[in-house]
C-alpha cells in the first residue's frame, strides 16, 4: 500500500526560508532516480505513472531549491547538493519505512534493480549460484552487472552507480563496508593432452615447479595483477585478456597453461578435453574475494536480504575465509 503520510523536514525552501513539508513518497522518488538515473525507471519502481513522477520531482526541486538532477543525454545526473541528500536519505527512509512497516522484509513484494560490479569469475563463482533462490524468493528482482573498473569503485558505491563490488583488490575508505567471501585457490588449466597434464599425472602434484610450468605458453587474466607472473621466469610466450574465463576456449589445440581460480576451474574440468590441477601455496597463494557496499546501505534490508543471500551461498560452496566474517 503506498504510504501518504506527510513528515515534516527542517530543509528551508529558497523562496519562503520556511521549512517545507516533504512526503515519503516525494523522498523514495528522489532516492530511486538516484540510483537509476532515470525518471521513468524510477517511477516504475515506485509505482508511479511519469506524469506523478515528473510533479513530484518538480515540487522536490522547489522544496530544496535546486535542481537536484541535470539531464544529460538520456540520464539524469545528480547535482552536489542531491548527493549530499543522498547519504541521509537512503539510512533516513530505511528508518522510517521500518516504523511504518513493521513485520519482516518480504522479498517476495520487492521490485528492484542492483548494480553489482564483478568480473566474469566473480558472476560465475557467487552471483549465478544465488540466482535460482534469488528467484525464488524475490522474482521481481533485477541484477544489473557492471564490468569491473578497479579504480572506480570506491566513487561508484559511494554515488549509487553500483550497490555491491565483488573484489580481492582492498578497499580501505571509512565509509565503505566489507566481507570475505571465501578463501580461493588457484589453479592450472590445460588440455588433457598436455606435456605438464601427462607428467603430474604420472609423478604427482608435488613434482609441479615453477620451473616446470615456465617451459610453457602462459595465460593469465589482466583485470588484477597477478603476482604469479613474477615467478614464471622467460616463458616462450604469455597471452594476457581481460577476462577469467575465455582463454578455456583456446587450450583445446593449444600448449598454453591457464591460471584461472577454482570456482572455474571445476566449472570448465566438466567439458571434454580440459583437466586442472590445485597449484601449491607455495606457488600460488589462494585468494579472497570480497563483497563491498557503501556504509549508509548497511542495514537497508533490502540490501542486507541480498548480501545474505550471496554470503549464505558462497559459504556453502567455498572453504571458508580466514578474516572471521561479521553481520552482512
Amino acid at each position: 500500500m503506498r504510504v501518504s503520510t506527510l513528515f515534516r523536514t527542517a530543509v528551508m525552501t529558497d523562496s519562503s526560508r520556511a521549512p517545507a513539508t516533504l512526503s515519503l513518497s516525494r523522498l523514495l522518488l528522489l532516492d530511486a532516480v538516484w540510483r537509476l538515473r532515470s525518471l521513468s525507471d524510477a517511477a516504475k519502481e515506485c509505482g508511479l505513472s511519469v506524469s506523478t513522477a515528473s510533479r513530484q520531482l518538480s515540487q522536490a526541486r522547489k522544496d530544496f531549491g535546486d535542481e537536484l538532477f541535470i539531464r544529460s543525454g538520456y540520464e539524469l545526473y545528480p547535482t552536489d547538493r542531491m548527493n549530499a541528500l543522498s547519504n541521509e536519505l537512503e539510512p533516513l527512509l530505511a528508518r522510517l519505512s521500518g516504523l511504518m512497516r513493521p513485520e519482516e522484509f518480504d522479498p517476495a513484494t520487492l521490485r528492484k534493480t542492483f548494480r553489482v560490479m564483478t568480473a566474469d569469475n566473480g558472476f560465475m563463482a557467487f552471483i549465478a549460484p544465488s540466482l535460482r533462490l534469488l528467484q525464488e524468493q524475490a522474482p521481481r528482482v533485477s541484477l544489473d552487472i557492471v564490468l569491473p573498473q578497479p579504480e572506480s569503485i570506491e566513487r561508484m558505491l559511494k554515488d549509487g552507480s553500483i550497490d555491491l563490488a565483488i573484489t580481492p583488490i582492498p578497499q580501505n575508505a571509512a565509509d565503505l563496508e566489507s566481507l570475505p567471501l571465501a578463501r580461493i585457490r588457484k589453479c592450472l588449466l590445460m588440455r588433457k593432452g598436455h606435456p605438464l597434464a601427462k607428467e603430474l599425472l604420472e609423478h604427482g602434484l608435488e613434482s609441479l615447479t615453477p620451473e616446470k610450468i615456465a617451459k610453457w605458453p602462459q595465460a593469465f587474466t589482466n583485470l588484477v595483477k597477478v603476482p604469479e607472473e613474477k615467478s614464471i621466469v622467460n616463458p616462450p610466450s604469455v597471452l594476457r585478456v581481460p577476462y577469467f574465463n575465455s582463454i578455456a576456449f583456446a587450450l583445446l589445440d593449444t600448449d598454453y597453461i591457464d591460471w584461472i581460480p577454482e570456482s572455474a576451474a571445476n566449472y570448465w574440468e566438466n567439458f571434454p578435453g580440459l583437466i586442472s590441477f590445485p597449484l601449491p601455496e607455495d606457488i600460488s597463494p589462494a585468494f579472497t574475494p570480497r563483497l563491498i557496499w557503501s556504509a549508509r546501505s548497511t542495514h537497508n534490508p533490502e540490501h542486507v536480504w541480498l548480501r545474505s543471500l550471496i554470503i549464505s551461498r558462497a559459504r556453502e560452496l567455498y572453504e571458508a575465509p580466514d578474516t572471521p566474517a561479521k553481520n552482512p
